[in-house]
């Protein structure tokens, strides 16, 4: 099947499935011979991870976690609020050279690009971290413009957006292992993370995955992107 390169990015809440719809999409489109590339665009990446790492393990402890921001919001607030400047530059930085790489690149070479987080969850996650350190969002504003500038993309942008109840979505992190999220960060991705989405695509798909099977979730998904004919059924 020939079709014109893509941009689908999923985001919502944390355990709502958005890794398990974005592998199972990728992999029945490559099992059509689709050509498709699967990426995660992150705040806290790279060289803004190294730098929480190498906090985190100074003035925290020095077990490795991986979710150093969240361990730092929760600990050290006002050594992240003296360092947030230079970690958004670092940031910045680093999620624009990955995004040349995995997702404008692959794009123009025809590839349908499924990425998981995005511009949405970045600028999100920088208001949201930026005042649970007692900081302005008005801070991050040359970050996000940046990112908006480096990020925005010409090629046609669909967004799906998952959610599920607050008691499914904790039996969902206690079946990987995962750390509870804070009841405030949900809130603010499904308001200010929808808002967003709403914003940056006018072909946004919310779906409640409370009571859909993975299965279920992903046609909902083939029909909205138009790829139905890809389905298993």
């Amino acid at each position: 099947m020939k079709r014109r390169p893509r941009l689908v990015v999923f985001v919502g809440t944390v355990g709502a499935g958005k890794s398990t719809q974005m592998e199972l999409l990728a992999y029945r489109l490559r099992r059509k011979g689709i050509k498709t590339k699967v990426s995660t665009l992150k705040t806290n990446h790279l060289l803004s991870h190294l730098l929480t790492t190498a906090v985190q393990r100074i003035l925290v402890s020095d077990e490795r976690n991986p979710f150093t921001i969240g361990v730092l919001i929760e600990h050290r607030p006002l050594i992240l609020k003296k360092l947030f400047r230079l970690w958004l530059v670092l940031d910045a930085f680093s999620i624009s050279a990955k995004f040349l790489w995995d997702v404008a690149l692959p794009l123009r070479r025809g590839y349908i690009v499924l990425v998981e987080e995005y511009l949405p969850a970045i600028i999100t996650d920088y208001v949201y971290i930026s005042e649970a350190v007692g900081l302005s969002p008005g801070v991050a504003i040359g970050a996000i413009r940046f990112l908006c500038k480096i990020l925005s993309s010409r090629w046609f942008t669909d967004i799906i957006f998952l959610d599920a109840r607050q008691t499914v979505l904790r039996e969902r992190w206690e079946l990987r292992g995962s750390p509870n999220e804070k009841a405030e960060y949900l809130q603010v991705q499904r308001t200010l993370l929808l808002l967003c989405s709403k914003k940056l695509s006018d072909r946004l798909l919310h779906i409640d995955t409370t009571t859909q099977s993975v299965s279920e979730t992903n046609e909902y998904v083939l029909g909205h992107l138009g790829l139905s004919e890809i389905s298993a059924h």
